[in-house]
């Protein structure tokens, strides 16, 4: 009598099953993850894009002449890409605030839009968690 080779379906059914649940676990983690990173990515911009701004203020005495677009500031990622933050800044004589508004893929993001102003106060706006779970 030959023995059977290969894999029976219960036991293919068994691995399927097992890969379904590990896949329903790390997938969530996961997307978390990617949103963590890109929110951190937008915090180092906006942190450069004030950096920017300051750099403008000395050369000119006012921040109102600085433009994002200019120093290539304006979506994240900046190689291209689908946009995940749209960045803008409102600036007038010594007052400035930058603001990375989620789109596209981030636009559920649970902490809104991330909002940083001339003295380094950095606030969010919609969120659903705090400035500090944000920033």
């Amino acid at each position: 009598m030959k023995k059977p080779k290969g894999f029976s379906l219960l036991e293919l059914m068994i691995v399927v099953v097992v890969v379904a649940i590990l896949s329903a676990v790390a997938y969530p983690s996961y997307q978390a993850h990617i949103a963590a990173s890109r929110r951190a990515e937008a915090r180092a911009v906006l942190m450069e894009a004030a950096q920017y701004m300051e750099r403008e203020f000395t050369l000119t005495g006012d921040y109102g002449s600085a433009s994002l677009a200019s120093a290539g500031l304006s979506t994240l990622p900046r190689e291209g890409g689908s946009a995940y933050y749209q960045l803008a800044v409102s600036a007038s004589g010594a007052l400035f605030t930058l603001s990375a508004t989620p789109t596209g893929g981030m636009s559920e993001d649970n902490c809104g839009v991330l909002i940083l102003d001339q003295t380094g106060r950095q606030t969010v706006s919609g969120a659903s968690l705090t400035a500090a779970d944000c920033w």
